[in-house]
């Protein structure tokens, strides 16, 4: 009879021991790598809306400035970490008046990796839409 309850003691522990951690962040609070980056990958709620970023490079500021680049135009926006005390947040901002893809990346994004070349975002809505963004170097 004491083999029943060793029994669901060893199962509990293996429960707890198996579980899922792919949210978790090493790079908590770390600023993205110095250097131009690329978005690689934008999908808005299933929809692959790569193309609009086509031609723009953009930078993280040790200062916290986020400059957008394509061709000649240069936009300045912010960008900061941990915004938010219940994840790990990667917000960037920029003035109202942007063009509408880059009104788009103003956000509290949800940082999922942030390593020296990759960089994966993602943001869900108030309707459970998601939103995921990926960064290249």
């Amino acid at each position: 009879m004491r083999i029943v309850p060793i029994l669901f003691l060893f199962l509990g522990l293996f429960s707890f021991s198996c579980e899922d951690n792919s949210d978790d962040n090493t790079s908590s609070g770390t600023p993205p790598a110095a250097g131009l980056w690329q978005i690689h990958y934008f999908d808005s709620n299933k929809k692959d809306e790569t193309s609009k970023y086509k031609g723009y490079t953009f930078e993280f500021k040790s200062n916290g400035d986020f400059i957008a680049t394509k061709a000649t135009v240069i936009t300045k926006g912010t960008w900061s970490t941990n915004c938010d005390n219940s994840k790990n947040k990667l917000c960037i901002s920029f003035p109202s008046n942007v063009s509408s893809e880059l009104g788009e990346l103003s956000e509290d994004w949800i940082l999922i990796k942030n390593e020296s070349d990759f960089i994966h975002l993602e943001d869900l809505n108030s309707k459970g839409e998601k939103t995921t963004v990926h960064l290249l170097k």
